[in-house]
């Protein structure tokens, strides 16, 4: 659907990006202003018809920069980059625990399996696949130690012939291996199925974990930075495929952020004309959209042959299924017949009864493990 603004009455002189929805749809979590003017975490409420009360989550808000909200599925953890003291390097991913009170608590830095001496932005918390994804310009070889060593921050600092932002995403550390911060991940890893030459970021999946969405300057999208997304199929990240007209334009669509339902897609983009600084630039305003086409799925051999691997072990659920069916139907059609001739006594009845709510009871059952059958089959297939 063309995409329409989240929060009109926002003001039109300041950028407004980076939405991240609670799970009942009824809180939203957006940065206000950009990096190098102090980005701020800010908040609103939805009040039944509009988004409403937005204020600054002044808990976490620094005279730093923080950027980048994803909260969990359950609402009680809040990730963000931040450029703030105590870090690695450049921007950092923290994390901040909701207390009892509904504040949020002291952020809490993720560690160098996470974090590097380069910059890491967007995290995306993904419960199913179990995993943290965010975006990095480390460079893709290990680095020496001598340039491990240099200057960061200066006109001294090194420059890297690779300074383009890649995928990665961290695995959730087992349980008894770490609560909170460092010991919460194993290292960060690439996603070689998405990355290219040019830039990638700001992951967003789907609840089941079916579909994944991002952001990219690549050639062959409308123009600045698209959106784009990949089917996943038993846990291999298929091809990207760009948004498309209207969602993407000539200028920088970005921050993808899905909400529970999975449909209403969340997102910031600078299309707005008459929203531009002094500079040229344009201001960014957050949007939403909700996809209505259904998405094909890829069959190969193994998907062929694991429907038939399917029947093969819910056979006998399926004959007794079929069983029960015609058993109701011709249980029914002699019920009717002999009422109509008079032919039916009490004793009659009573047993006809007995045999047909056996029936039924074997097709509710039959009905019960083809469904768990189907369930588990689904599960196998989402990362």
């Amino acid at each position: 659907e063309k995409p329409s603004h989240v929060a009109p009455d926002l003001n039109v002189s300041e950028d407004f990006y980076d939405p991240t929805a609670s799970t009942d749809n009824l809180s939203l979590i957006f940065v206000k202003g950009r990096p190098q003017e102090g980005a701020d975490l800010w908040t609103m409420d939805w009040n039944g018809s509009a988004w409403a009360n937005p204020r600054p989550i002044d808990s976490l808000n620094t005279e730093f920069a923080e950027s980048g909200p994803d909260l969990s599925s359950d609402g009680e953890v809040l990730y963000f980059s931040s450029d703030r003291e105590g870090g690695l390097g450049g921007f950092d991913l923290w994390l901040s625990l909701k207390g009892e009170d509904g504040e949020w608590g002291d952020p809490v830095n993720l560690g160098p399996n996470v974090n590097s001496a380069f910059n890491e932005y967007d995290p995306a918390d993904h419960d199913l696949s179990n995993r943290l994804y965010f975006s990095s310009n480390r460079p893709r070889r290990s680095l020496t130690e001598e340039e491990k060593d240099v200057w960061k921050g200066t006109v001294r600092e090194r420059h890297f012939e690779e300074d383009d932002y890649d995928l990665f995403s961290a695995p959730f550390a087992e349980a008894g291996e770490g609560a909170v911060g460092e010991l919460a991940f194993k290292p960060a890893e690439r996603v070689h199925a998405i990355n290219t030459a040019s830039n990638e970021g700001q992951v967003a999946l789907t609840p089941r974990g079916d579909f994944l969405y991002f952001s990219s300057d690549r050639q062959g999208g409308e123009g600045g930075y698209d959106l784009y997304r990949c089917r996943v199929f038993q846990g291999e990240i298929l091809h990207p495929e760009n948004l498309g007209k209207p969602v993407n334009t000539p200028f920088d669509d970005m921050d993808p952020n899905l909400t529970m339902e999975g449909h209403r897609l969340l997102f910031s983009s600078d299309r707005l004309q008459d929203s531009v600084r002094p500079s040229g630039l344009r201001r960014f305003a957050m949007y939403d959209t909700v996809a209505r086409e259904v998405a094909p799925m890829r069959l190969e051999e193994e998907t062929a042959s694991g429907f038939w691997t399917f029947i093969d072990n819910a056979k006998w659920w399926i004959l007794l299924l079929l069983v029960s069916i015609v058993a109701i139907y011709y249980l029914i059609r002699q019920w009717v017949q002999a009422k109509h001739m008079g032919e039916f006594g009490l004793r009659t009845r009573c047993m006809v009864g007995s045999i047909l709510l056996h029936v039924v009871l074997a097709l509710l059952f039959s009905l019960k493990e083809l469904v768990q059958e189907v369930i588990e089959i689904r599960e196998a297939t989402i990362m």
